[in-house]
């Protein structure tokens, strides 16, 4: 924030939003449908692009459930097959890792949050 607005550089943040984030192990968006009756479908991997990439995976999702054949359809993320998370414990440790190397580069990037 402190980049893009440089007039902010003497403000203290006080609160931080997140939550959580949706990463395949290839690092790459996926979408879909969940089961055979194609009733249900998923999306995942937008992995910090949100707001662009979540608004045309909605329309793609919107697509899927209304069974359309759209050239959106031959995106390399629909309907592909994600590398499996390695199980316990591995999953906690990467996960952890994670999250230690990213509170790390907050930091690194931007020192006056606490």
């Amino acid at each position: 924030m402190r980049e893009l607005f440089l007039c902010l550089d003497d403000i203290a943040f006080t609160h931080r939003w997140g939550g959580p984030v949706s990463v395949p192990v290839d690092m790459a968006p996926a979408i879909g449908y969940i089961g055979a009756d194609k009733s249900t479908v998923y999306s995942m991997g937008c992995m910090g692009n949100g707001v662009s990439l979540t608004r045309y995976m909605g329309w793609t999702l919107a697509e899927l459930l209304l069974e359309q054949t759209l050239e959106r359809m031959e995106t390399f993320f629909v309907n592909r097959k994600t590398i499996p998370w390695p199980s316990e414990p591995l999953r906690f440790v990467a996960g952890y890792a994670i999250r230690g190397y990213m509170r790390l580069e907050d930091k690194w990037y931007d020192p006056k949050v606490d």
